[in-house]
């Protein structure tokens, strides 16, 4: 019979692996161009820690671009804003948009390497 420590610890490394293929998916869109770069990495930076990656420096360039982008909305969230206030900052959105698409090739890749490997700390 499996202890609660053992269902805890084997529930945990499911949720990793299911996250390392969201991630996986999220950067698929990002290089196919079906999903906005910013968005991509606020999703990634978010669900890094369930996948176990946190620490890598690998994933840093995302969570860079999460946090450089966190002062504008786009996707989803930006249907719940007022319309004149996003064209006034759509400027910005683009600028963001484009900063963030220079880490695109590089960061995506480097990613994919980092998923099929085991997870690993260089911090």
């Amino acid at each position: 019979m499996r202890t609660q420590r053992a269902k805890t610890r084997q529930m945990k490394d499911d949720w990793g692996r299911i996250a390392r293929l969201q991630i996986a998916d999220l950067a698929r869109s990002m290089l196919a161009g079906d999903l906005l770069f910013m968005e991509g990495s606020r999703s990634i930076s978010a669900i890094r820690f369930m996948a176990k990656i946190e620490n890598d420096f690998d994933i840093l360039p995302l969570v860079r671009i999460d946090i450089e982008s966190d002062t504008v909305p786009f996707g989803k969230i930006s249907d719940l804003w007022n319309r004149n206030t996003l064209a006034q900052l759509q400027s910005e959105i683009d600028r963001k948009e484009s900063w963030a698409v220079t880490w695109r090739d590089l960061t995506v890749k480097i990613l994919f390497g980092v998923l099929d490997n085991q997870p690993r700390s260089r911090m």
